[in-house]
């Protein structure tokens, strides 16, 4: 009898320590490895003759490249999901997905039924926008108005934006601009996204369009009800925004802890963090320009380089006195090995003209003082806008 020569994905450790252990009991599977990262992956897709792959669980490392690797060895693929959005993400990556009840004699027969070239599921093709994460740490580093101001940016070039207030502590934005209280938020627009078949029209009924030119996802103003935002519905609302808008701009905490989901109530807004630093396209970091700004902001580089790539990363500097610029740039790049972007310098008038009015900076006199940071910004974050300075407007090329 020739057995089904094997290979599991540790994606979840608990549950696959369990599989494992049937397989190992079976007379017509033979286990020949359990795979904790990718280096082991591929060399049991190219040296191993594997006739199939279970994934338990979903792993952050597994990505399209380890998938190409199993197609060109003619490996099956099979998943064992937990939950929707273990399921939708193991079938973006073209594994079948099964229930975490299935028999191990239903694995065995979807390993020996699954087509090993897999085609993409469908609707993978289409155009996603890009995520940008503005991201600081605790001490109020200037992320709110840094967000807003990017998104005012890119809107006022003619993309079409959304801004999402993802505060884990509390979030501010639509006062900051004057949108009532009782408007859709971002518990209302992940639950509507959640749902199968969430159209445009269901989408836009969640955000609050305004004058700025971008649609808002209202924050929460209580860091509890976060609870209320599952993971699935929050990956499902990121994937809907990028399928509608160019540019989507994420308003985001620090929530970068270490504490286990069953032990810690925060274990829930910190997975809404961790979901979208690691989905981004680009990180924004902002580092507040003061001793306390910089030692807060240097603390927490550390955790967020562990969840994103250093190359994902760009570095503004927030709130910084001219007489500091030099040294502040100084220090972050010694610690840091990343020399910051943009710097905007300490303009209290600005921005409190600006919260008085309930606009973003851009919209008041004071928009040439911070025009030429954030622009700088926007461009390291891959975003392309149109040229602006006397000629570019005698050509009608900018706003």
């Amino acid at each position: 009898m020739k057995r089904t020569r094997v290979a599991t994905i540790a994606g979840d450790p608990g549950r696959e320590i369990d599989l494992a252990a049937a397989l190992g009991r079976r007379g017509d599977v033979e286990l020949v490895l359990r795979c904790l990262d990718r280096v082991e992956l591929l060399a049991a897709a190219g040296g191993a003759s594997l006739d199939a792959v279970i994934c338990v669980g979903y792993p952050r490392w597994l990505d399209p490249r380890c998938t190409d690797a199993l197609v060109a060895h003619g490996v099956a693929r099979v998943g064992v999901a937990a939950d929707p959005l273990e399921a939708e993400e193991l079938r973006r990556l073209r594994f079948e997905p099964a229930p975490s009840d299935v028999s191990v004699d239903r694995l065995i027969a979807l390993c020996a039924a699954t087509d090993p070239g897999g085609m993409p599921p469908e609707g993978d093709a289409q155009v996603a926008g890009r995520l940008v994460a503005v991201w600081g740490p605790k001490g109020s580093p200037g992320r709110t108005t840094l967000a807003i101001e990017l998104a005012a940016e890119v809107a006022a070039a003619g993309s079409s934006v959304a801004l999402i207030d993802a505060d884990l502590s509390g979030g501010d934005i639509a006062q900051m601009l004057g949108v009532a209280d009782d408007g859709p938020s971002v518990i209302w627009a992940s639950q509507a996204a959640s749902k199968d078949g969430v159209g445009p029209a269901e989408l836009d009924a969640a955000l609050s369009p305004l004058d700025e030119g971008f649609a808002l996802v209202s924050g929460i103003n209580r860091a509890d009800l976060w609870r209320d935002v599952s993971h699935y519905g929050w990956k499902r609302l990121l994937d809907a925004l990028r399928s509608r808008y160019q540019f989507i701009f994420c308003d985001l905490g620090s929530g970068l802890g270490t504490t286990e989901p069953e032990t810690d109530l925060l274990a829930d807004r910190e997975a809404v963090a961790r979901e979208t630093l690691t989905t981004a396209d680009t990180v924004v970091a902002v580092c507040r320009g003061d001793a306390v700004g910089v030692k807060n902001f240097l603390w927490a580089f550390q955790s967020l380089t562990e969840l994103v790539d250093p190359g994902r990363i760009v570095i503004a500097l927030n709130q910084t006195h001219p007489r500091d610029e030099a040294e502040v740039a100084y220090l972050i790049r010694k610690y840091t090995g990343k020399k910051p972007t943009a710097c905007l310098r300490w303009h209290s008038e600005a921005f409190w003209s600006a919260r008085d009015r309930g606009v973003s900076v851009r919209r008041t006199r004071f928009r040439n003082d911070i025009a030429g940071p954030i622009r700088d910004l926007t461009s390291r974050c891959g975003i392309a806008l149109a040229p602006r300075g006397v000629l570019a407007r005698l050509s009608g090329r900018a706003s």
